[in-house]
């Protein structure tokens, strides 16, 4: 369970440290984004972090309740499920920061 809750800290420290970061970058390349970029972007507008942070809650909420009233052997199951989504949306987030960086790149050889 404490793992889950540091990468979800973690998580939200990127979303809201280094995104913004990404979206200079991106707004300054002058190309159309991949949609994963786009929606990771978007995301961080008023109503994706309403979204963001209720799934967010709701993983929290989910670890803390089977920790609590489930039986060991559901807790651990639940908790690595949780720990598998958390990664999953780690992994998503990454693809969607370095798509653009990537066909940048490959624009940048293809046009010597």
């Amino acid at each position: 369970m404490v793992i889950n809750i540091v990468l979800l800290v973690g998580l939200t420290a990127t979303l809201f440290s280094v995104v913004p970061k990404f979206q200079s970058i991106f707004s300054d390349m002058g190309q159309k984004l991949p949609l994963p970029t786009q929606l990771i972007l978007h995301a961080l507008h008023w109503p994706g972090i309403l979204a963001l942070g209720g799934a967010m809650a709701t993983i929290l909420l989910a670890s803390i309740l089977t920790h609590k009233f489930a039986s060991a052997a559901v807790a651990r199951d639940t908790n690595v499920v949780i720990l598998l989504i958390i990664l999953a949306m780690f992994g998503l987030l990454v693809v969607a920061l370095f798509l653009p960086l990537v066909s940048l790149i490959q624009g940048m050889q293809g046009g010597r």
